[in-house]
Protein backbone atom coordinates (compact mmCIF):
# COMPACT_ATOMS: atom_id res chain seq x y z
CA UNK A 1 0.00 0.00 0.00
CA UNK A 2 2.72 2.07 1.16
CA UNK A 3 4.60 1.33 -2.59
CA UNK A 4 1.58 2.97 -4.48
CA UNK A 5 0.98 5.31 -2.81
CA UNK A 6 4.89 6.26 -3.16
CA UNK A 7 4.21 5.55 -6.96
CA UNK A 8 0.67 7.78 -7.31
CA UNK A 9 2.64 10.82 -5.88
CA UNK A 10 5.73 10.35 -8.19
CA UNK A 11 2.96 10.37 -10.65
CA UNK A 12 1.37 13.32 -9.83
CA UNK A 13 5.08 15.45 -9.26
CA UNK A 14 6.36 13.94 -12.92
CA UNK A 15 2.82 15.11 -14.72
CA UNK A 16 3.31 18.82 -12.74
CA UNK A 17 6.75 19.12 -13.92
CA UNK A 18 6.02 18.39 -17.68
CA UNK A 19 2.85 20.13 -17.16
CA UNK A 20 5.05 23.12 -15.70
CA UNK A 21 7.76 22.72 -18.56
CA UNK A 22 5.17 22.82 -21.58
CA UNK A 23 3.27 25.48 -20.67
CA UNK A 24 5.55 27.89 -18.86
CA UNK A 25 9.18 27.03 -19.80
CA UNK A 26 8.94 25.96 -23.52
CA UNK A 27 6.32 27.60 -24.91
CA UNK A 28 5.29 30.22 -27.64
CA UNK A 29 5.88 33.96 -26.42
CA UNK A 30 5.33 36.26 -28.83
CA UNK A 31 6.70 39.67 -28.88
CA UNK A 32 5.34 42.87 -30.82
CA UNK A 33 7.14 46.17 -32.00
CA UNK A 34 7.01 49.01 -29.82
CA UNK A 35 6.69 51.31 -33.53
CA UNK A 36 5.49 50.94 -36.51
CA UNK A 37 7.75 50.93 -38.99
CA UNK A 38 6.77 53.34 -42.09
CA UNK A 39 7.58 52.13 -46.07
CA UNK A 40 7.06 53.84 -49.59
CA UNK A 41 4.67 52.23 -51.01
CA UNK A 42 5.97 50.13 -54.08
CA UNK A 43 3.03 51.28 -55.90
CA UNK A 44 3.07 54.86 -54.89
CA UNK A 45 6.01 56.25 -53.45
CA UNK A 46 3.86 59.15 -51.98
CA UNK A 47 2.59 56.82 -49.84
CA UNK A 48 3.43 54.53 -46.94
CA UNK A 49 2.52 51.52 -45.23
CA UNK A 50 3.11 50.87 -41.64
CA UNK A 51 4.42 47.89 -40.71
CA UNK A 52 4.65 45.92 -37.78
CA UNK A 53 7.36 43.33 -36.00
CA UNK A 54 6.16 40.49 -34.81
CA UNK A 55 8.82 38.31 -32.86
CA UNK A 56 8.01 34.01 -31.25
CA UNK A 57 11.28 34.60 -28.47
CA UNK A 58 9.75 31.19 -27.52
CA UNK A 59 10.79 27.95 -27.38
CA UNK A 60 7.60 25.86 -29.60
CA UNK A 61 6.32 27.02 -33.60
CA UNK A 62 3.01 29.16 -33.75
CA UNK A 63 0.97 27.64 -37.19
CA UNK A 64 -2.13 28.92 -38.53
CA UNK A 65 -1.15 32.37 -37.84
CA UNK A 66 -3.71 35.03 -38.50
CA UNK A 67 -3.60 38.60 -37.46
CA UNK A 68 -6.48 41.13 -36.92
CA UNK A 69 -6.03 44.87 -36.34
CA UNK A 70 -8.34 47.13 -34.99
CA UNK A 71 -8.44 51.14 -34.66
CA UNK A 72 -10.49 52.81 -32.23
CA UNK A 73 -11.86 56.09 -32.38
CA UNK A 74 -13.02 58.86 -29.77
CA UNK A 75 -15.17 61.64 -31.07
CA UNK A 76 -15.12 60.65 -34.54
CA UNK A 77 -18.87 61.25 -34.73
CA UNK A 78 -19.84 65.07 -33.39
CA UNK A 79 -22.91 64.26 -32.52
CA UNK A 80 -22.23 61.55 -30.30
CA UNK A 81 -19.00 62.71 -29.10
CA UNK A 82 -18.69 59.63 -26.66
CA UNK A 83 -19.17 57.31 -28.90
CA UNK A 84 -16.77 55.13 -29.68
CA UNK A 85 -15.71 54.18 -33.22
CA UNK A 86 -14.04 51.08 -34.75
CA UNK A 87 -12.61 50.42 -38.04
CA UNK A 88 -10.67 46.38 -38.75
CA UNK A 89 -7.59 46.97 -40.88
CA UNK A 90 -6.53 44.43 -43.37
CA UNK A 91 -3.07 43.28 -43.08
CA UNK A 92 -0.44 41.66 -45.25
CA UNK A 93 2.48 39.79 -44.32
CA UNK A 94 5.74 39.40 -44.88
CA UNK A 95 6.43 35.71 -45.51
CA UNK A 96 4.59 32.92 -47.59
CA UNK A 97 4.00 30.49 -45.02
CA UNK A 98 1.44 30.43 -42.09
CA UNK A 99 3.65 29.63 -39.53
CA UNK A 100 6.15 31.03 -37.04
CA UNK A 101 8.92 29.05 -35.46
CA UNK A 102 11.52 30.45 -32.32
CA UNK A 103 13.50 33.46 -33.11
CA UNK A 104 17.08 32.36 -34.17
CA UNK A 105 16.11 28.59 -35.26
CA UNK A 106 16.19 27.76 -38.92
CA UNK A 107 13.25 27.56 -41.40
CA UNK A 108 12.13 24.58 -43.19
CA UNK A 109 12.38 25.34 -46.38
CA UNK A 110 15.82 27.73 -46.31
CA UNK A 111 18.03 26.03 -43.73
CA UNK A 112 20.37 29.21 -44.16
CA UNK A 113 18.02 31.79 -43.31
CA UNK A 114 17.27 32.83 -39.66
CA UNK A 115 13.71 32.90 -38.21
CA UNK A 116 11.51 33.50 -35.57
CA UNK A 117 9.98 36.90 -36.83
CA UNK A 118 7.55 38.26 -39.68
CA UNK A 119 6.14 42.03 -40.28
CA UNK A 120 2.82 42.66 -41.07
CA UNK A 121 1.84 45.82 -42.98
CA UNK A 122 -1.19 47.64 -42.51
CA UNK A 123 -3.24 47.74 -45.70
CA UNK A 124 -5.96 50.98 -45.70
CA UNK A 125 -7.36 49.96 -48.91
CA UNK A 126 -10.81 47.88 -47.21
CA UNK A 127 -11.04 51.25 -44.87
CA UNK A 128 -11.90 53.87 -47.39
CA UNK A 129 -15.53 53.06 -47.30
CA UNK A 130 -15.64 53.17 -43.67
CA UNK A 131 -13.99 56.58 -43.16
CA UNK A 132 -15.70 58.25 -46.12
CA UNK A 133 -18.67 57.90 -43.86
CA UNK A 134 -20.50 61.41 -43.24
CA UNK A 135 -19.76 61.50 -39.45
CA UNK A 136 -16.08 61.54 -40.36
CA UNK A 137 -13.70 64.78 -40.33
CA UNK A 138 -14.26 66.06 -43.52
CA UNK A 139 -10.42 65.91 -44.14
CA UNK A 140 -10.46 62.29 -43.42
CA UNK A 141 -13.30 61.84 -45.49
CA UNK A 142 -11.92 63.44 -48.90
CA UNK A 143 -8.25 61.43 -48.62
CA UNK A 144 -10.78 58.22 -48.10
CA UNK A 145 -12.45 59.34 -51.31
CA UNK A 146 -9.47 59.98 -53.35
CA UNK A 147 -7.41 56.37 -51.80
CA UNK A 148 -4.85 58.25 -50.45
CA UNK A 149 -6.00 57.96 -46.40
CA UNK A 150 -2.90 56.46 -44.24
CA UNK A 151 -2.59 55.73 -40.79
CA UNK A 152 -0.55 58.71 -39.62
CA UNK A 153 -3.49 60.86 -41.19
CA UNK A 154 -6.04 59.22 -38.84
CA UNK A 155 -3.80 60.29 -36.15
CA UNK A 156 -2.82 63.51 -36.78
CA UNK A 157 -6.84 64.78 -36.81
CA UNK A 158 -7.49 62.34 -33.88
CA UNK A 159 -4.86 62.14 -31.60
CA UNK A 160 -6.69 59.94 -28.87
CA UNK A 161 -7.30 56.74 -31.49
CA UNK A 162 -5.48 53.66 -30.84
CA UNK A 163 -4.35 50.96 -32.61
CA UNK A 164 -4.19 47.35 -31.00
CA UNK A 165 -2.97 43.91 -33.08
CA UNK A 166 -4.55 40.54 -32.25
CA UNK A 167 -2.61 37.46 -33.42
CA UNK A 168 -3.97 33.97 -33.23
CA UNK A 169 -2.90 30.88 -33.79
CA UNK A 170 -2.17 27.35 -32.59
CA UNK A 171 0.72 26.06 -30.40
CA UNK A 172 2.30 23.13 -32.75
CA UNK A 173 3.13 21.36 -30.04
CA UNK A 174 0.12 21.39 -28.39
CA UNK A 175 -2.25 22.22 -30.60
CA UNK A 176 -4.01 24.90 -28.41
CA UNK A 177 -4.92 27.80 -30.02
CA UNK A 178 -4.24 31.17 -28.68
CA UNK A 179 -4.39 35.01 -28.84
CA UNK A 180 -2.02 37.38 -28.29
CA UNK A 181 -2.76 40.92 -27.90
CA UNK A 182 -0.24 44.02 -28.66
CA UNK A 183 0.02 47.15 -26.65
CA UNK A 184 -2.17 49.88 -27.96
CA UNK A 185 -0.02 51.78 -30.62
CA UNK A 186 -0.99 55.78 -30.64
CA UNK A 187 0.10 58.80 -32.91
CA UNK A 188 3.95 58.86 -30.27
CA UNK A 189 4.11 54.77 -31.58
CA UNK A 190 4.90 56.10 -35.42
CA UNK A 191 7.94 56.53 -36.94
CA UNK A 192 8.32 59.94 -38.22
CA UNK A 193 8.51 60.37 -41.92
CA UNK A 194 8.37 63.80 -43.97
CA UNK A 195 5.44 62.79 -45.59
CA UNK A 196 2.87 65.70 -44.89
CA UNK A 197 -0.06 64.35 -43.23
CA UNK A 198 -3.18 66.26 -42.07
CA UNK A 199 -3.54 68.72 -38.91
CA UNK A 200 -5.16 67.99 -36.31
CA UNK A 201 -7.92 69.79 -34.61
CA UNK A 202 -10.31 68.27 -36.11
CA UNK A 203 -12.72 70.62 -38.33
CA UNK A 204 -16.14 69.77 -38.96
Amino acid sequence: MREQIISFSLGVVASFLVWLFTTKFSRVKIVFSKELLGNTDPHDESLYHYSIDVTNKGRRELIDLHMQAKITIIGADAKNPGLKCFALLNLDYSSNLPYLPPAGSRDRLWPNKNTGRIMYAVDMTDTYAEFSKVFYDSRIREKALNKTLQLDDIFAVYPDAALQFHLFGHDAFTGARKMYRSQYYRKENLRTFSRPVLNSPTAP
